[in-house]
């Protein structure tokens, strides 16, 4: 990241004062660590230098709204603000045509068809057969699929810190929402469950240990770009699983 443009950012807004200003300076590095968990997503580095961008935004309304009275430590509230607004970014720019949306229906229907007919996962050869592509286009399918799965880290309004998938623990829901809730869980633990040991290990790498796509390549001896593929295959066959739970 480069922290030069980032501060030029933060100073160009000439109504910043000095302790506001400061503590966007300091907390800058968040904006970093939320975009390189992002990499999957980015295919150059103008996408990189865009998602910062409006990672600082996020972070200079984390930096106007929080209050520190309510209880919230300012680093997770931060988090969730630079992210938010990085994942609004990439929603509005809606670059899925209908076409690419189709495919990936296409793809997620291929996929249960496949695991029906042999009985697992079937890997991206399989699937690019049946679906007569080349790996290279299953890959950008499958990458379409992950930026569609972007909708539930998502905030729910303006006005919430709260994330569609933070809803699946709320503890003020209905008893009729508390049993869907489960009910997803479940299927959700299930599909990972049933992924193959390489997927299911980079899910949890990823999601629950939150590690970078470029720790986890580290980790397990592949390059970066490979572990965004296989991340991104996950995420297809996960969708696949859960089409009737969202």
């Amino acid at each position: 990241m480069k922290i030069n443009s980032l501060t030029l950012f933060a100073n160009s807004n000439s109504l910043i004062t000095d302790e506001r200003q400061k503590r966007i300076k300091d907390n800058l590095k968040l904006v970093n660590q939320v975009v390189n968990r992002l990499t999957y997503l980015i295919s150059t580095d103008n996408e990189r230098e865009d998602l910062i961008s409006y990672g600082v935004i996020g972070l200079i309304q984390a930096v106007d709204k929080y209050d520190a009275a309510k209880g919230t430590k300012f680093e997770p509230f931060a988090l969730l603000r630079i992210r938010g607004a990085i994942i609004d970014h990439i929603r509005s720019l809606d670059r899925l045509s209908r076409g690419s949306r189709q495919k990936v229906k296409a793809l997620s229907a291929t996929i249960q068809q496949l695991e029906q007919e042999i009985g697992g996962a079937p890997d991206d050869g399989q699937i690019a057969n049946r679906l007569n592509i080349s790996l290279s286009d299953l890959r950008e399918i499958q990458k379409d699929a992950a930026t569609m799965t972007l909708s539930l880290d998502s905030c729910l309004s303006e006005d919430s810190e709260e994330t569609w998938v933070d809803q699946l623990s709320d503890e003020s829901a209905s008893p009729e929402e508390k049993c869907e809730q489960s009910l997803f869980i479940g299927k959700l633990e299930k599909a990972i469950e049933d992924l193959p040991e390489r997927e299911r290990l980079i899910i949890g790498l990823y999601h629950y240990r939150k590690l970078t796509m470029k720790e986890i390549a580290s980790m397990l001896k592949i390059s970066e770009s490979r572990a965004c593929q296989i991340h991104n295959r996950s995420i297809s066959l996960l969708r696949s699983k859960l089409e009737n739970a969202f």
